[in-house]
């Protein structure tokens, strides 16, 4: 559903396909909850296009007479763009069009011949697309690619959609699995004691009576049952173990079923890592060196390496003899990042002082990337000709591919408004934020951007200032 991690690639031609949540003129949501991997999350699809999205490679040697399944939207020019798939049984050296018009192996396959190239073309609603696989239980490597294709003439079309893609055996007779894990839903604190509830589904094509499963920490010993009752087929049920265990700092639980009988073992199970790893990576402000006399507030970067999302985290920041401390709130989830500004103000002393920043995180277990320093030194009068009372500094780091960090300087607060273009002067993303005397930090992510150049302006006092950034998926 393309929620968790990310598997398939964008690739090719004008480089559009982008995964995210869907803000377009058609297309403004995705199939399921929120994730879909469009020709461009908001902007209407490029001429000339050739571009691909590429799958995993899949062995169906022994998970013979599979099918694909995907649900689309289609919105292009009738006739002449549209989308169509393709797969390569040798690592992509050659690559075949995936069936055609009326294709008895397929439901809803292709509405359009385009010069001999059959594909989805027009505007449509979500369709529920299938192939049956079976010709490919020989192939132990195979890839599909989504291919979108436009011509050289303007259009104002969205584009192609897709979401919920799946490769699916036959069903069995006898066929059970963890749907997923209930409980625990979220980091357990070391020496607690954890029950382990879970969700149990019947994949097969008869009733259940009887299911051994099992749930193990790391390689310790299994903890066994079994469930007992009527489980329809398709039929899901929750089932909480007996025997709890006591958490540690950082561990895996995986809990899987032991059907006799069950021979498609890859939904057997699911598995969570708790972990809880909190960095603060890096001190935006103050830089390595600012003038003599000047306050600002400390900003340093937050990044969540563990596993479960996090709402508050206290900070703290030193030099000398002195502590400051702070206390972060938002919402924080696995990999996420977020910037904090301490709430008193840093002043510049003439000299140089060490400024060391820590994230302080009850259970954290990887105190190593907990804390970062660097040199400040306090200079007099104006470091050099770029110190202006406006000025807007280079982004770092540049080229960047999640996030980047850029910094103004202004001599009043007041509020100002930044714009994102691309290299051809198309709005991007524009926006208003308040702005402190002195230095500040805005944080530019890659929700909106594709592989390329871009500029990004920022206007003050009737005064415009730009930079040129890459940004590198």
């Amino acid at each position: 559903d393309f929620e968790g991690k990310g598997y398939f690639v964008g690739d090719g031609g004008n480089m559009q396909w982008q995964r995210g949540k869907p803000n377009k003129n058609l297309f403004k949501s995705a199939h399921s909850p929120q994730n879909a991997w469009l020709t461009s999350l908001q902007s209407p699809y490029l001429n000339n296009s050739h571009d691909f999205l590429y799958t995993p490679y899949f062995d169906f040697t022994t998970v013979p007479n599979c099918t694909l399944s995907f649900y689309h939207r289609i919105d292009a020019e009738p006739g002449s763009d549209g989308g169509y798939i393709q797969y390569s049984t040798d690592q992509g050296q050659t690559w075949i069009n995936l069936g055609y018009i009326g294709d008895p192996l397929s439901t809803n396959w292709y509405t359009s011949n385009n010069n001999g190239q059959h594909m989805w073309s027009g505007t449509s609603p979500w369709v529920h697309s299938t192939y049956d696989l079976s010709g490919f239980s020989s192939f132990n490597s195979v890839q599909f690619r989504f291919v979108f294709e436009s011509d050289g003439f303007g259009n104002t079309y969205d584009g192609w959609m897709i979401d919920d893609f799946s490769i699916t055996p036959p069903q069995i007779q006898h066929d059970a699995g963890i749907e997923r894990i209930l409980t625990p839903a979220s980091y357990t604190t070391p020496g607690s004691s954890v029950s382990v509830k879970v969700r149990l589904k019947n994949y097969g094509t008869q009733v259940l009576t009887s299911i051994p499963l099992y749930y193990r920490i790391d390689n310790n010993t299994a903890v066994a049952a079994v469930w007992t009752g009527s489980l329809q087929p398709g039929a899901s049920t929750d089932y909480t173990f007996a025997s709890p265990y006591t958490a540690t700092a950082k561990y895996k639980l995986k809990a899987s079923t032991l059907l006799a009988g069950d021979t498609y073992i890859f939904n057997n199970a699911d598995s969570i890592l708790m972990n809880k790893d909190v960095a603060l990576s890096y001190i935006f402000l103050p830089r390595n060196k600012e003038i003599v006399g000047d306050s600002m507030h400390v900003a340093v970067s937050l990044q969540n390496f563990g596993t479960d999302t996090l709402f508050s985290l206290n900070l703290e920041y030193e030099w000398g003899n002195t502590t400051r401390t702070g206390n972060w709130t938002g919402v924080l989830p696995p990999g996420g990042s977020a910037i904090y500004y301490f709430p008193d103000y840093f002043k510049v002393k003439y000299g140089i002082v060490n400024l060391c920043a820590r994230v302080v995180l009850q259970g954290d277990t990887k105190a190593s990337n907990n804390e970062t320093c660097k040199y400040i030194s306090g200079v007099i009068g104006i470091e050099d000709a770029g110190e202006q009372d406006f000025v807007l500094y280079q982004n770092h780091p540049n080229p960047f591919s999640e996030y980047t960090i850029i910094r103004y300087k202004i001599p009043v607060r007041t509020e100002i408004n930044y714009r994102i273009m691309d290299i051809y002067g198309r709005l991007i993303k524009s926006g208003t934020s308040i702005a402190h005397k002195g230095t500040n930090i805005l944080k530019v992510d890659n929700a909106h951007l594709k592989t390329g150049v871009y500029f990004f302006e920022i206007e003050y006092n009737e005064q415009l200032r730009r930079i040129k950034m890459i940004y590198v998926k």
